[in-house]
């Protein structure tokens, strides 16, 4: 009878010690509850390594909800976020094994499933915070972790147009941090997905800029201009990008696509403008001609035709520097000063359509040197020289 006695003893101590270790489990889960963090976090750790409850796909369901509600409400490590993964991963491999018998295979599947929910939401929150907080490296990392939770769920049925905000926020954060490369993937899987499409698109490839990789930004914008061909920003961006590359062939083409689409448009007379310099400079003169007719403001315009015929009348100097006969040299000289004369008028209103004091500066330089030219073949009165030497110094 005594030795019964014992055994029966044993077994009720076993059982205690099982209890009071799965109490814990269950006082961890109330102190998060209660915002009792430190307490939460003693216990379930405890728990975790106690052989009673350590092989419990449960404790480690606990100890995720745990660390991330710790890290959600600043009570937590830098690592936090990572260990709430990694435990809700040691819970599926517990659940995949069983016991120690290889009993209960699966059993905590239904929680681990239900869990996976809940941690989307709270990475979701604490991807909130970590942005609030300018930690952008734990934001995109919390943001990706929501994306990964609703894959794990889901397996098979998985959708990713589902999480096209959090795929878009772990992008943004990534671009802060900065993680380029990770930004850049992810932005293209935005557009691709047609969230933001457009926008996406841009921040993609200023990603692929901020990398040197010129051959990445070429194809997210042929790309981007082929699924959005409505996109202004995105064709701009293509065109500046040929534009940049000195491929004016290229840029050209697409030029003529966006004045097509949008024939209000200034700014593409005035780029096509630039490019035909390079290519045909009556035809630049046109651009700038048809930009002004939208605009008769438009200093950018106004300033490249006054220095187109600027250059003309150099070029045409620089031949009569060379000629040894005097009527044809005279010729010559009248020839560039009628240059002179037409590029004067679209510098003088170039420097009233600018605010910019700079714009102002490189107007009247170049006035400068014009009415000088001019005020010595006696083609102007020396006020006009005078007036922009005056202007000059009120800049200064």
């Amino acid at each position: 009878m005594k030795k019964i006695v014992l055994v029966m003893t044993a077994l009720v101590a076993a059982s205690t010690a099982t209890w009071a270790q799965k109490a814990k489990v269950k006082s961890a889960e109330n102190c998060v509850i209660l915002k009792q963090f430190d307490k939460a976090k003693s216990d379930i750790d405890e728990a975790m390594v106690h052989p009673k409850t350590a092989e419990e796909p449960n404790t480690w369901l606990t100890a995720a909800d745990v660390y991330i509600e710790c890290a959600i409400n600043g009570k937590g490590e830098a690592d936090f976020l990572d260990k709430a993964k990694s435990f809700i991963e040691k819970a599926e491999e517990l659940d995949a094994k069983g016991n120690a018998k290889g009993k209960n295979i699966g059993k905590a599947q239904k929680a681990i499933l239900k869990y996976y929910q809940q941690f989307n939401g709270k990475a979701q929150q604490y991807g909130s915070k970590a942005w609030g907080d300018k930690d952008f490296k734990n934001a995109k990392k919390a943001f990706d972790y929501a994306i990964w939770s609703n894959k794990q769920r889901l397996k098979e049925a998985y959708n990713e147009i589902a999480d096209t905000t959090e795929i878009y926020n772990s992008a943004l954060a990534a671009m802060q941090e900065p993680d380029y490369k990770f930004a850049a993937e992810r932005f293209m899987k935005t557009a691709e997905l047609g969230y933001d499409g457009p926008m996406s698109i841009l921040r993609a490839n200023y990603c692929f800029e901020q990398m040197g990789d010129s051959a990445s930004m070429e194809k997210t914008l042929k790309y981007g201009f082929q699924k959005y061909p409505e996109s202004k920003d995105v064709l701009t961006t293509l065109i500046q990008y040929y534009l940049s590359a000195q491929r004016s062939s290229e840029a050209l083409v697409y030029l003529n696509q966006a004045i097509e689409k949008d024939p209000t448009n200034v700014q593409y007379y005035f780029a096509r403008g630039c490019l035909n310099e390079k290519i045909d400079v009556e035809k630049a003169i046109e651009d700038y001609n048809i930009a002004l007719e939208k605009d008769p403001k438009f200093f950018n315009a106004l300033y490249n035709l006054g220095v187109v015929y600027y250059n003309k009348g150099i070029e045409i100097m620089n031949v009569a520097s060379g000629e040894r006969d005097n009527k044809k040299y005279d010729a010559l000289v009248k020839q560039a000063n009628d240059q002179f004369m037409k590029s004067a008028p679209y510098l003088e209103r170039a420097v009233e359509a600018t605010d910019s004091k700079e714009n102002k500066k490189y107007s009247l330089d170049a006035l400068k040197s014009i009415y000088y030219r001019l005020v010595s073949a006696e083609l102007v009165p020396d006020e006009k020289y005078s007036s922009v030497m005056s202007r000059l110094r009120e800049l200064e």
